[in-house]
């Protein structure tokens, strides 16, 4: 019975060790840049899948086009760049899939780092639909006009 129950101790320890000390994700840019090319769009004109492996920077305007899906794996981190204004807009007719768990939630923040964190680092999430509106063109939160993105503009 000993001999068990310190077997049991030792492979919780392993277990628990395992993920204490786990390497830092790999950080993966997307969007326009850091660069002067942040003042175009990104326009996302393909299927892309954000894999939990992975932790995901994103820089200025972000598009996801109509007709084409954003999926985000469960357990996937992405952070909106501060600098640049990090933006995830869904176009009205695009698609994005994100069903995160309670062991393995979906998590947005700021790209600063913990305790410099604070209201309006990044941009957030705009999702784009068919709701009515009252104006011709609106202009979004944020200053983007009509949800549109610059065509050709794609990584």
């Amino acid at each position: 019975m000993k001999r068990f129950t310190l077997g049991l101790a030792l492979a919780g320890l392993t277990a628990m060790a395992g993920t204490a000390f786990a390497a830092p994700l790999p950080e993966v840019v997307i969007g326009p840049g850091t660069g002067a090319a942040i003042r175009t769009p990104y326009c996302q004109a393909f299927n892309r899948v954000l894999d939990a492996d992975t932790c995901y920077v994103m820089t200025g305007l972000y598009y996801v086009e109509p007709g084409f899906d954003l999926t985000i794996q469960a357990g996937t981190t992405i952070k909106g760049h501060k600098a640049t204004g990090g933006t995830l807009i869904v176009t009205k007719g695009a698609t994005i899939h994100a069903q995160g768990t309670k062991q393995r939630p979906i998590v947005f923040t700021s790209n600063e780092p913990a305790g410099a964190r604070a209201p309006g680092d990044w941009g957030g999430i705009i999702i784009l639909g068919d709701a009515p509106a009252n104006k011709v063109n609106p202009v979004i939160e944020g200053g983007l006009i009509g949800g549109t993105c610059v065509a050709g503009v794609t990584t």
